[in-house]
């Protein structure tokens, strides 16, 4: 792959790509071609990068696309050899973007920084597991302790006659389902109270296995698997929106952690993507439905506080639990109600988008939801909901960010 060595814009895309040629291709800038390779070629090396092979050569899009399809990925190639559509697209692309070198450096520049290397996400996942690992653990501690007054045998709502209830409604009803899909619980097993705390303790081992890196994935599904079976048996108390969070989040970070004995430090490896992209979708989802739901929410008469700037007149005061910060925020003059409702729209309505975009809007992004979640965690009290939330965007956070601020 030849390529002018005097373009800094060019020289960041031969980097990128040579990370990812295995050693299959030689990258070399044209400046140098001769004195290596007396007998290669003249072309117009300043113009287009060219794809030199014993078989012959490419130039622009073509090139590029050979060299894919020389690395492992041949989709490009067919669609460019078959399709006049997007050879024709992809040329016309390339030339534009040729053809304004200095332009892209600084789109380029803007949007992904010092280089284009391909982000690695290793330590966010890792980190992101230890977050995971300390919310379950905060969560099934804070039910063992309110279990035997909620749900137990002697509890405001035993756990025991809603399975009865079911069981019940399904010999009646003649339903041909499965007790086990109506409530997915292991405490069909038994309906005891001793049965019960075996299954939080579960939830508890696998949340300190989390926390230490061990065993990711069966910590994960034994924490997923534990926390559902009590929590749909406990809807009035487990049926709010940071549980069924969680719930989201253990399953889908079941394809995010690495099939490994011991996630550790000195064991980190690149999550897959599909993970990844999940967890990214569930931030998006939960930041943009959050602000949009403000909106489409109207009280007595039509009103809607959210829309008019004046919900935090009184959101302080009537939050579930407020804080003893609440008080004084509560205090401060109306413009910083609204100012601070303005914030808020632009953390859920707007930054939600920039997760999708290149590194350093995506590393925005993350800055911005996690402060927000701070925010709310020192005026508010929603248990583990906000702790929650920071740890999905951390894995907003690509290790070169990481690396730098560590």
């Amino acid at each position: 792959m030849v390529w002018d060595g005097e373009c800094s814009f060019c020289k960041k895309f031969a980097d990128r790509f040579e990370t990812r040629s295995k050693n299959l291709v030689e990258f070399i800038p044209y400046q140098l071609l001769s004195e290596k390779y007396p007998n290669a070629p003249a072309y117009d090396y300043q113009n287009s990068v060219y794809f030199l092979e014993n078989s012959g050569s490419t130039s622009g899009a073509e090139a590029i696309f050979n060299f894919f399809k020389k690395t492992g990925i041949k989709w490009p190639n067919i669609l460019y050899e078959k399709f006049k559509f997007f050879r024709t697209t992809t040329e016309f692309f390339y030339r534009l973007i040729a053809n304004n070198r200095k332009v892209a450096g600084v789109l380029g520049r803007f949007l992904f920084g010092s280089n284009f290397l391909k982000d690695t996400f290793s330590i966010s996942s890792w980190l992101f597991a230890r977050f995971l690992g300390l919310v379950g653990l905060i969560a099934f501690l804070s039910f063992w302790f309110q279990a035997e007054t909620l749900i137990s045998s002697k509890g405001i709502i035993p756990f025991s006659d809603d399975l009865n209830q079911v069981k019940s409604y399904i010999f009646k009803s003649n339903l041909e389902i499965s007790k086990w899909l109506v409530r997915p619980s292991l405490l069909w097993i038994s309906q005891t109270d001793i049965w019960l705390n075996v299954v939080i303790l579960i939830g508890i081992c696998s949340s300190f296995l989390l926390i230490g890196g061990l065993i990711p994935h069966i910590a994960i599904m034994l924490s997923w698997i534990s926390y559902l079976s009590i929590a749909v048996v406990s809807e009035p108390f487990l049926n709010f929106q940071w549980d069924a969070l969680l719930l989201e989040t253990y399953f889908l970070s079941f394809f995010l952690v690495p099939w490994k004995l011991h996630h550790n430090r000195n064991s980190l490896a690149n999550p897959p993507a599909l993970g990844r992209w999940l967890l990214w979708l569930l931030a998006f989802k939960l930041m943009f439905e959050s602000g949009v739901v403000k909106f489409t929410f109207y009280g007595e008469g039509g009103s809607n506080a959210w829309r008019d700037l004046t919900a935090l007149n009184y959101h302080f005061w009537t939050q579930p639990i407020p804080s003893w910060i609440s008080y004084y925020i509560d205090k401060l003059p109306t413009i910083f109600d609204k100012a601070a409702l303005i914030f808020t729209y632009f953390c859920e309505i707007i930054i939600p988008f920039f997760i999708f975009f290149p590194r350093r809007l995506r590393r925005f992004s993350a800055i911005f939801l996690i402060t927000f979640q701070l925010l709310i965690l020192l005026s508010g009290n929603y248990g583990f909901f906000n702790i929650l939330t920071i740890a999905i965007c951390i894995t907003l956070f690509d290790d070169q960010f990481l690396n730098k601020v560590s």
